[in-house]
């Protein structure tokens, strides 16, 4: 197997969802000829400009007023849409049989959906806070060098490269994923990442063995990715790792007595099989992992 490498590139485009929509409404019908309002989900704040029948963005982005009305009629509050050829269109859809979907969670970093299951953590903490969180955990250095399992929007493998590393890996399975990630603001950093395509299970073998010295280990629920948990991955990564090389594994339990307190147990139990020396992190629902 040759490894397949994704180039990533943010696509600029105006994004919107129904209460910034509103908002820009709002701001016109007051006759209000400049407002300032976030066309990038809240990274930055931009003012725009009512001129005729458009509205016009300083960072040089435009559309057509009547878009921003029949997303205020007929959006929905967790979608979020961008105006592209001054056409509407919602960040979600089928593809490959899965329904993917950019989720609204306010001027913040979305998450994404496949099948109605949401791949970050929503409730009592952000997506991007809970990302910042868990790579903090890892104490990076200059000189380390990071993997992380499972891109996603990629916001740990973001920021981890925040923290000025010596270099960052990512390998992402579902290239849809990562095409939905180019829409989106607050994954434009991933530029700067090199994003490997293809089964993490696969892609591990082909990896130079003691290269990473720290992991990220953010896989998809249990009942998604079983092989993911499993024995024989945990002994691909022992093996990747050079001695004091560190992982940083997301359980994704809710907390740690709970009716998934029993799955969370063999994970551990599995991971001490291969070898490595567990710390449970139940405040953001992770383990870390020592090679010794």
């Amino acid at each position: 197997m040759s490894i397949k490498i994704f180039l990533y590139h943010y696509k600029n485009l105006p994004i919107l969802i129904r209460s910034v929509a509103n908002e820009i409404l709002i701001n016109i019908k007051k006759g209000e000829k400049e407002f300032k309002v976030s066309l990038d989900l809240g990274l930055t704040f931009n003012i725009l400009r009512n001129i005729g029948d458009r509205i016009y963005s300083e960072g040089g982005l435009s559309f057509p007023l009547n878009k921003i009305e029949e997303i205020v009629l007929y959006g929905k509050d967790d979608y979020i849409y961008i105006i592209e050829r001054d056409e509407i269109k919602p960040l979600a859809g089928f593809e490959g049989g899965n329904f993917y979907k950019l989720r609204n969670v306010g001027l913040h970093a979305p998450t994404i959906e496949i099948n109605g299951i949401h791949m970050h953590r929503i409730k009592g903490i952000l997506p991007w806070e809970d990302a910042r969180k868990k790579v903090q955990v890892l104490k990076l250095k200059r000189n380390d060098k990071v993997l992380d399992i499972g891109t996603g929007l990629g916001y740990t493998a973001i920021h981890a490269f925040f923290k000025k590393v010596r270099k960052v890996v990512s390998i992402e399975k579902d290239p849809v994923i990562l095409r939905y990630a180019e829409y989106n603001p607050w994954s434009k950093w991933l530029e700067n990442v090199n994003i490997i395509i293809g089964d993490a299970v696969k892609v591990l073998d082909k990896l130079e063995p003691y290269y990473f010295n720290k992991i990220i280990h953010d896989p998809p629920t249990f009942s998604i990715s079983e092989e993911l948990y499993s024995l024989d991955f945990y002994n691909m990564l022992h093996n990747l790792l050079p001695k004091r090389g560190t992982i940083l594994h997301y359980v994704g339990y809710p907390s740690y007595v709970s009716k998934r307190k029993k799955i969370v147990e063999n994970i551990i139990s599995r991971c001490k099989k291969a070898g490595f020396t567990v710390k449970v992190l139940p405040e953001i629902f992770s383990i870390l992992l020592y090679k010794s």
